[in-house]
């Protein structure tokens, strides 16, 4: 990573996206410590261990700048996700580009975690969906529909900032059956692009092709 000092990276993000009832900030040194303990409680068995041990998100902080906006394969991002009822200035969808920082009440409003991950400059275009996205959210906001509000904003965010992009692909984990229902509803299908998906792995993709 630190050949990567000085370099102009490949990939940059916003700090913030906003849409309907939900705010993203870019997943930072200076917020993840309010993150781990909120999924590391309750039923963490659709939590990954790295979002619920401090140590080890620490580690993915220092990945996410470090390397992921170097890598011409590898590109991610991460976002907290936090719910904004009432707010009238989230209304639309929009980017903003220098505020990480949570403000004083965020953390009663935080829900969890959004992913972007593997943007590859090699693969775009090529007929293999990109990028991958995922989401993590803590017990307590699951079913209350701040998923979706977050993968609205993540969706758009995709189709207007890589035209090259054809499609976002989740992948997931086979017994994972309430992330497979929950994509589904949004139009996610089963996709063949990276194998059989009847094959015996543990894991399995779908996409959505992306409207402009």
């Amino acid at each position: 990573m630190h050949r990567n000092l000085g370099r102009e990276p490949r990939w940059t993000f916003p700090d913030m996206l906003t849409g309907p009832g939900v705010r993203l900030h870019r997943l930072h040194f200076d917020n993840y410590d309010v993150l781990y303990p909120l999924l590391a409680e309750g039923d963490t068995s659709y939590v990954e261990r790295e979002y619920r041990e401090r140590e080890r998100l620490y580690e993915r902080v220092i990945y996410l700048y470090g390397y992921a906006p170097f890598s011409g394969k590898r590109g991610a991002v991460d976002y907290l996700v936090l719910r904004e009822e009432e707010a009238a200035e989230f209304a639309e969808h929009q980017l903003w580009g220098s505020d990480h920082s949570l403000r004083q009440d965020d953390e009663q409003k935080l829900a969890g975690i959004v992913h972007l991950y593997d943007l590859s400059l090699e693969r775009f275009g090529r007929g293999m969906p990109n990028p991958l996205a995922g989401i993590q959210l803590a017990e307590a906001h699951r079913g209350t529909g701040i998923a979706d509000r977050a993968f609205d904003v993540l969706e758009w965010f995709v189709a207007e900032t890589y035209p090259e992009a054809t499609a976002v692909t989740a992948m997931i984990k086979k017994d994972n059956a309430r992330s497979i229902r929950f994509f589904g509803r949004r139009g996610y299908e089963t996709s063949t692009a990276y194998g059989d998906p009847d094959e015996d792995r543990k894991t399995t993709f779908l996409v959505k092709q992306l409207v402009r």
